[in-house]
């Protein structure tokens, strides 16, 4: 996704079908989250709760896994844990370890 599917000299998919990624197919509170989301071709843009950039796109997982790619930037970022804290509600590890260090050291 951060290369728009062109990787060392092969395509694996149209700049078509990537930019198909960033367009919003449902947004507003999520019911289950409670907070605002915004949601493309499978998955997260950018929200409120989200403020990403509007070439980015990220998924998320239960105790704080992460992935974030941005084309604008050529950079993907994951994230996970090798344990997890069961019960721990707002674990920010991803965005807190790897983003913000990705991002300085980009600087």
């Amino acid at each position: 996704m951060a290369n728009n599917g062109h990787v060392n000299g092969h395509r694996f998919f149209s700049e078509k079908t990537g930019d198909t990624v960033f367009q919003r197919q449902v947004g507003g509170v999520d019911q289950v989250l409670g907070v605002d989301m915004s949601f493309g071709l499978g998955y997260g843009l950018s929200s409120s709760y989200v403020p990403i950039g509007p070439r980015s796109c990220f998924w998320g997982g239960y105790g704080g896994s992460l992935i974030m790619m941005d084309q604008e930037l050529g950079l993907t970022i994951s994230y996970m844990m090798n344990k997890m804290q069961v019960g721990l509600t707002g674990d920010t590890r991803g965005g807190e370890i790897s983003l913000l260090a990705a991002v300085a050291a980009m600087s």
